[in-house]
């Protein structure tokens, strides 16, 4: 990246002050900027010793990120609450304990029934989001 300054002297003379690579540079052929790159180090580096080196980041569309971040994350754990009732139940059911209904357990019938609800809950607000 290149940016150009034009700096004048009391005599009226313009000339150019340049910062970042000069095609020179960029190509590989001698020039000022890279003689002077010994000298920008060192600064770069009396700098970071010094805390005086500050470096920014601009985020563009990280409010877009983070609100899908969010709803895939808040999709996945209440998928791993789904999947935590439907093995409960199964080891309910497979026990055959407390009161029968239908022959099975009442409380892994439930279990099932209640992580059916809201799978289907689930892959309902899923698809009528538009993207799965």
């Amino acid at each position: 990246m290149r940016s150009s300054v034009k700096m004048s002297s009391d005599h009226g003379v313009h000339r150019d002050v340049t910062s970042g690579p000069s095609e020179g540079a960029r190509s590989g052929c001698g020039s000022p900027s890279r003689r002077s790159l010994p000298r920008d180090l060192a600064e770069l580096t009396r700098k970071a010793r010094t805390d005086g080196l500050q470096i920014q980041f601009i985020h563009r569309n990280i409010d877009y990120f983070i609100h899908e971040m969010d709803r895939a994350s808040n999709r996945l754990s209440f998928a791993i609450v789904i999947a935590a009732i439907v093995i409960g139940s199964a080891v309910v059911v497979h026990a055959g304990i407390g009161p029968h209904a239908f022959g099975y357990p009442s409380l892994g019938l439930a279990g099932f029934v209640a992580a059916g609800i809201l799978g289907i809950g689930l892959a309902v607000g899923i698809l009528r989001s538009g993207r799965l």
